[in-house]
């Protein structure tokens, strides 16, 4: 079963994913993110199991989303497949932006000596 908090978000909250179903008590967990598709899953390991499956609850904290429809898919192994759509409404906070990441000094002179090796190799091979 897959809840999301809050019910209604906006692109202001902390979004975070609430998992329950039943695991085998060896299951792997993996989580992953395919453009606005959040996958989780709980896939059975090799080796000995319970019998019986366990009661099972994790939470994923996915923080603060850009305005947008959105899916969470929860596969258990032992219980098949659930997706549930969402949508993120505009809140009133802005949307961090990315910095834009600094070379630094050493790594920009690095970099223009190796252009300039290069530009040099090109233009003798046209002289030649």
């Amino acid at each position: 079963m897959i809840t999301i908090q809050p019910s209604n978000p906006t692109s202001d909250d902390q979004i975070v994913f609430e998992l329950s179903g039943g695991t085998f008590g060896c299951s792997e967990i993996s989580k992953h993110i395919i453009g606005s598709h959040f996958f989780y899953e709980a896939s059975n390991t090799e080796g000995p199991c319970l019998g019986a499956p366990v009661p099972f609850e994790d939470s994923w904290n996915v923080g603060r989303l850009e305005a947008g429809a959105y899916q969470i898919t929860y596969i258990d192994a032992a219980f098949g497949e659930e997706t549930e759509a969402f949508a993120v409404l505009q809140g009133e906070l802005p949307f961090p932006t990315p910095p834009i990441p600094s070379m630094g000094f050493l790594s920009t002179v690095v970099l223009a000596m190796v252009i300039a090796w290069f530009a040099n190799k090109s233009f003798k091979r046209r002289d030649a």
